[in-house]
């Protein structure tokens, strides 16, 4: 029991250390307000309080455990950790071994990889790229002056909308294909627009 304590005293405060660590890596993740956040946020949660609940088993449980149930001492002192070693020696030392457990190995991690992959509409598309462009027209000008020259504008942008191409040379600009496009026309602009 000595023993499990001493070994409790001199690795607490590394196991707290890496264990904040990790959970200060996903915290972030909460704060984020888009799909991203939405999605990964309950992931986060449960990483960190599995975590959180690891190391205070480790530094509990595990030592209550190893002191009232010792593993027992076999020929030529040997435990539980030299059966291990010894096992994965054998397995090391032969090729056809060791390719065959990598083999296997491999094998089950792509296949529990599959199994649990989420359908892909289930992840979010991301963020699509948008322009917002304004034009402040000069004092004095109507709504038929402003409609003439967003017909202008149109006539530029309105044949990237339409292509099949990945963009489209117009009045000496490069423009990308669009998929959507929306036009405003207004005769004034107010100094402070409203939120929308």
């Amino acid at each position: 029991m000595q023993a499990a304590i001493d070994g409790v005293k001199q690795v607490w405060t590394a196991v707290l250390t890496s264990t904040l660590t990790t959970v200060l890596v996903f915290l972030p993740i909460l704060f984020i307000q888009q799909e991203a956040g939405q999605l990964y946020s309950d992931v986060a949660i449960a990483i960190s309080s599995a975590i959180v609940a690891s190391m205070i088993l480790s530094v509990t449980l595990v030592p209550l455990l190893a002191a009232q149930f010792p593993p027992p001492l076999k020929k030529q002192n040997m435990d539980w950790a030299d059966a291990i070693t010894s096992r994965a020696e054998k397995l090391y030392k032969h090729r056809g071994r060791s390719l065959t457990t990598v083999g296997i190995t491999t094998v089950v991690v792509v296949g529990i990889w599959w199994w649990l992959m989420p359908p892909a509409e289930y992840l979010p598309e991301g963020e699509e790229a948008k322009t917002f462009a304004t034009m402040s027209a000069p004092p004095g000008y109507n709504l038929s002056t402003m409609s003439n020259i967003a017909k202008e504008i149109r006539a530029i942008f309105d044949p990237a909308l339409v292509t099949e191409n990945t963009e489209v040379k117009r009045s000496g600009l490069t423009i990308p294909a669009l998929k959507t496009i929306s036009y405003s026309v207004q005769p004034t602009s107010s100094p402070k627009p409203s939120p929308r």
